[in-house]
């Protein structure tokens, strides 16, 4: 697991790490104190300017629910999905009066 931490860039594993966390719904306070890292750190990693290290690593992918091999498939992408909704009002049934049946 070294070899391939060593020969991806930090900001790529940074960047899938920082979709990882979120995906598991955590923010960066609460994985810092799970990790029992500085959330300065968190950050840093996350934002490739420090490497993880392997034992990190190991305990983030534990916490964010996801295997080695699943973080690192290449076809493995973070996406931001933002919910769009349409507005109906304009297309709501109306409601029709019941008829008189006396």
């Amino acid at each position: 697991m070294l070899n391939v931490l060593e020969s991806r860039s930090p900001k790529d594993i940074g960047e899938r790490l920082r979709a990882a966390r979120s995906n598991a719904g955590l923010t960066q306070q609460k994985a810092a104190d799970d990790l029992k890292l500085a959330r300065t750190t968190l950050i840093a990693i996350e934002k490739g300017e420090r490497r993880v290290r392997a034992d990190e690593f190991r305990a983030m992918v534990d916490l964010y629910g996801i295997s080695v091999n699943t973080f690192f498939q290449s076809g493995c992408r973070a996406v931001e999905l933002v919910p769009r909704f349409r507005h109906f009002t304009r297309l709501a049934i109306k409601p029709r009066p019941m008829p008189n049946v006396c």
